[in-house]
């Protein structure tokens, strides 16, 4: 199984907003401890 994230930041309606960004990311079920990791030891340094 794969887990999807997507996240938006801006309003596309909105004629005064410049931009509107969609992003996203999946990732296999297996692999969720390992990007964890990376994650907090990327905070960390």
């Amino acid at each position: 199984m794969y887990l999807l994230y997507t996240d938006d930041s801006g309003l596309a309606t909105d004629k005064s907003c410049q931009h509107c960004v969609l992003a996203g990311f999946a990732i296999h079920e297996t692999q969720t401890y390992w990007v964890q990791r990376a994650i907090i030891f990327n905070m960390l340094i």
